[in-house]
């Protein structure tokens, strides 16, 4: 079999008592290398979790840009989702 494109990745997520991490990486066969990691937690701040995540950036046809080969870095974001 030949594959003409292909896409290979592998995420881990583990819980804490206060916390959860999660961690990402895949690889395009056009040469493309990017990766997502991210932590949150509910139990910081009453009613609220908070989250702190890194994750490839994407085009305006949501094409994924990102690619740590060329040294073109993704994004960071922070949030913080509110329950009432």
């Amino acid at each position: 079999v030949k594959a003409k494109a292909y896409l290979v990745g592998a995420t881990a997520s583990y819980a804490f008592d206060a916390f959860t991490v999660s961690a990402g990486i895949n690889y395009r066969s056009e040469k493309q290398l990017y990766a997502n990691a991210s932590i949150e937690s509910s139990s910081i701040v009453p009613g609220a979790t908070l989250k702190l995540a890194y994750g490839p950036t994407t085009d305006d046809k949501g094409k994924v840009v990102t690619n740590l080969l060329d040294k073109k870095y993704g994004k960071i974001d922070a949030s913080c989702t509110i329950s009432f």
